[in-house]
């Protein structure tokens, strides 16, 4: 099932770490948003597991929003602005 993953980490260097990995997954839809493809429950739960050792439950949120299975028939792009590409730098 494709799922719809937003985040909002208040360090730099977590949120490399969670863009890095749900790059490795999915597309970027938007700077902290992107679609993944998850093959069942087992896979699902693992990706929450990795993601709440990449983040600081107390400063950081990261949603994931299963996808309608009809999902390409229904959605709508507006404008033709790309994803960001900037990759997230740590100094």
């Amino acid at each position: 099932m494709r799922y719809v993953v937003a985040y909002d980490i208040a360090h730099a260097r977590g949120r490399k770490r969670v863009h890095d990995r749900l790059s490795e997954l999915g597309e970027a839809v938007n700077l902290s948003v992107f679609e993944v493809e998850l093959r069942d429950q087992r896979a699902v739960d693992a990706l929450i597991a990795e993601l709440r050792k990449l983040i600081a439950p107390a400063h950081d949120r990261v949603r994931l929003v299963p996808m309608a299975r009809d999902w390409r028939e229904r959605q709508r792009d507006l404008g033709a602005a790309k994803p960001s590409q900037t990759r997230v730098e740590v100094v």
